[in-house]
């Protein structure tokens, strides 16, 4: 991903392309590369399948990159973080577990679990590569070779003791 970043600046494409997150130095926060992406995302997908199936609210999503931008474009020094973006992802990380969190609380999971909901807003970079880059494969046919393996791999499985039988 720090490869395609560094080709996006040389060819002056502007593309946000996210980074990667480790869960166990995570810290909580994005740069504000994460709501530009996600407005990306916002952009493309708004009343598809990807929105209802993640249930997310592209539309405030997508107000939410633009005051974050603009506010960071009212500072002299701009913006390091994106706050509203990561309450975002931890309100979703919650809802999913259905769990409350602890103000202040940390581990590697509930990290993994935060990282996760941004790069599903994300996308983590396909709808960047998408819009910026031009990347414009047969969705219909990557979907049917997708559950063509899917098929194939869970008939492997068919028959096979499972450790509780043995």
């Amino acid at each position: 991903v720090r490869e395609l970043g560094v080709l996006a600046r040389q060819s002056e494409l502007k593309a946000p392309f996210v980074e990667e997150l480790a869960a166990d130095i995570f810290m909580g926060s994005f740069t504000p590369k994460f709501p530009k992406a996600a407005r990306v995302a916002a952009e493309l997908l708004v009343g598809t399948f990807y929105e209802r199936y993640y249930a997310i609210d592209y539309a405030a999503l997508r107000n939410l990159a633009i005051i974050e931008t603009s506010d960071g474009l009212n500072r002299s020094y701009g913006a390091r973080t994106s706050p509203g973006f990561a309450k975002l992802c931890v309100e979703r990380a919650t809802r999913v577990t259905r769990t409350a969190s602890r103000a202040g609380s940390w581990s590697v999971a509930a990290n993994g679990m935060v990282i996760e909901q941004a790069q599903i807003l994300t996308t983590h970079n396909l709808a960047v590569l998408v819009r910026y880059v031009g990347v414009a494969p047969d969705w219909r046919d990557l979907a049917g070779r997708a559950f063509t393996t899917v098929c194939r791999l869970t008939a492997r499985v068919h028959g096979n003791p499972s450790p509780r039988d043995k």
